[in-house]
């Protein structure tokens, strides 16, 4: 795993502790260019033991960049988005576009349940969006 600066690694102790204590509904916020990309693949790292990881990216460019980031990190990434179908992987990056016209077919793909859903830019999961389906549907 990539060497955190403090304040990642702070968040990320505050994370792990939260969870710990019962939480279920966490919200990190980092200002631009202070590694969120590096900070979400330490998170997806401790969550990959508890089953696999579903990370939800609004942007394509964005998925590719995190996929990137998760793979250095040594992640079995998968990668779901126009031209791109990979639904079996411990990790999976997904446009939620994409994932919701395959949501059956993602839940089916591997018996190891989605544990971990991580969304990048979260104020997109509103009432009604794409965004609230996937995650009534895990």
């Amino acid at each position: 795993m990539k060497e955190l600066r403090n304040y990642q690694r702070l968040a990320l102790c505050h994370v792990q502790q939260r969870l710990e204590e019962g939480y279920h509904r966490l919200y990190v916020s980092l200002p631009t260019g202070t590694g969120k990309s590096v900070l979400l693949a330490a998170l997806a790292t401790h969550a990959r033991e508890q089953g696999r990881v579903l990370v939800l990216v609004h942007l394509q460019d964005l998925v590719l960049q995190l996929t990137r980031e998760l793979t250095q990190e040594g992640h079995d990434v998968g990668l779901l988005m126009q031209g791109y179908q990979q639904i079996d992987q411990s990790v999976v990056v997904a446009t939620p576009q994409s994932l919701l016209a395959m949501l059956p077919a993602f839940l089916e793909a591997s018996p190891v349940p989605v544990n971990t859903t991580l969304i990048d830019e979260s104020h997109h999961a509103v009432p009604g969006s794409a965004y609230e389906q996937i995650l009534t549907a895990l």
